[in-house]
């Protein structure tokens, strides 16, 4: 017992069992969301929402103390238990039940669209800024196109024959499914795409008048975009049918052409959905399937296994070869690509022996010179394809690069970016 103020003992507190029951229950169930916080996959939360996570601020001086609680209160907000399966249930959640778009970088349009704006949260509407603004700017189509042009002589020289095919993309082949919350900037830009000369069509144009094969189907792919799952509504790359139409357009321009049974029995199936690291949830869709049983395709993923060496940060699935029994073709491709070149290269496989595909979105800036200079002459192809969708064509720094080779000028002036891990 203790004292009081008076000098009287105070009577003893004591607890029953059932209290003390209680109260470590109390304080286990409090616990719970700070335990399973340290058991959380905060990388894996990090990666669904697209950004970096509050850090554990350092301790902080006096005069810091109201910054450091506030910065204290952000980091518990984002480690707490449970966060990751709550904002995937927030998600779907407002995706499902409120047609609402599930993440600041996607845009749910109209009839089940789903749109990709941004690869970045922190920068929305970043695809339609530069497709379907930038993507008709008079600057930069010039300095692509010597850039492009420079790119094609650097392997001509070296007995090569270099091709470039630019996907067509959702935001301006049914620009009419964007929804209202989409700035009225953008909307009109895509909308009008198709009319004003854009940087794709211009590019095409200059192939086609220097004899040089740049594939941009356009206007093919505005007539069969009505056919069913032609470009999956729910996805950013394109699957199935859109992109055998565009491979069998490009090797026609190749001098390869794909008799009927390139098109034999294709058949609608259900694939995962390309957009779930940034809608925070995954689904599943309706798209085409090309068995090309015909030419006997095999695919290697992970060979060459040089590839490595000139491009230490390739995953497996970051490069493949693709070998056929019967090809249309006795040549041998390479196809470098961002990820539009995944989806594309089992269609672009038949026209060939062996097709080595490598997507070198994770291919750093001191490795171009010896990828592209050194590397490509150890892989025995004839034909060198670059694949880009259009949002990313006048953009892609790859090109610069062989340019720096000493074909193209290094003195633009010009701010180039990165192809954006698109």
């Amino acid at each position: 017992m203790g004292e009081n103020r008076d000098g009287k003992k105070s009577p003893r507190v004591v607890l029953t069992l059932g209290t003390k029951v209680l109260l470590l229950s109390v304080a286990a169930v409090l616990s719970v969301p700070g335990a399973f916080g340290l058991l959380t996959d905060h990388e894996a939360r990090s990666r669904w929402e697209k950004r970096s996570l509050e850090v554990l601020p350092g301790w902080p001086g006096v005069l810091e103390s109201s910054s450091y609680f506030a910065a204290l209160s952000r980091f518990a907000d984002d480690h707490v238990g449970f966060a990751l399966a709550v904002s995937r249930f927030v998600r779907r959640t407002r995706f499902y039940v409120l047609a609402d778009d599930p993440a600041v970088n996607i845009s749910v349009g109209k009839d089940g669209f789903v749109f990709l704006n941004s690869h970045l949260p922190e920068r929305p509407f970043d695809v339609f800024e530069f497709l379907c603004v930038k993507g008709a700017n008079e600057a930069r189509y010039e300095h692509m196109a010597l850039e492009v042009e420079s790119t094609f002589e650097w392997f001509e020289s070296r007995g090569y024959m270099p091709s470039l095919g630019i996907a067509v993309t959702k935001p301006v082949l049914y620009p009419e499914n964007l929804p209202g919350r989409v700035p009225a900037k953008y909307r009109d830009a895509c909308r009008t795409f198709g009319s004003r000369p854009s940087i794709p069509r211009r590019l095409a144009a200059l192939g086609r008048n220097s004899g040089r094969v740049i594939h941009y189907p356009f206007d093919e792919f505005m007539l069969q975009r009505a056919k069913p799952a032609f470009y999956p509504k729910e996805c950013f790359h394109w699957y199935g049918l859109s992109a055998h139409v565009f491979a069998r357009g490009l090797l026609a321009q190749l001098g390869i052409q794909a008799g009927p049974e390139f098109e034999e029995g294709a058949t609608l199936d259900t694939v995962p959905a390309d957009m779930h690291s940034f809608t925070g949830f995954g689904r599943r869709v309706t798209a085409w399937r090309f068995p090309y049983r015909a030419y006997g395709l095999e695919q290697r993923p992970g060979e060459p296994k040089m590839i490595v060496e000139y491009y230490r940060r390739a995953r497996v699935e970051d490069f493949s070869t693709w070998t056929s029994a019967t090809p249309l073709t006795d040549r041998s491709a390479l196809l470098i690509s961002n990820s539009f070149g995944e989806n594309v290269a089992e269609h672009l496989a038949p026209g060939f022996e062996r097709l080595i595909h490598v997507n070198v979105n994770r291919l750093e800036r001191r490795e171009w010179d010896d990828f592209f200079g050194r590397l490509v002459d150890q892989l025995g192809v004839t034909d060198v394809i670059f694949v880009l969708q259009d949002a990313a064509v006048a953009k892609a720094q790859f090109f610069r690069a062989v340019g720096r080779r000493g074909l193209a000028r290094s003195d633009l002036g010009w701010d180039w970016v990165e192809l954006g891990r698109q």
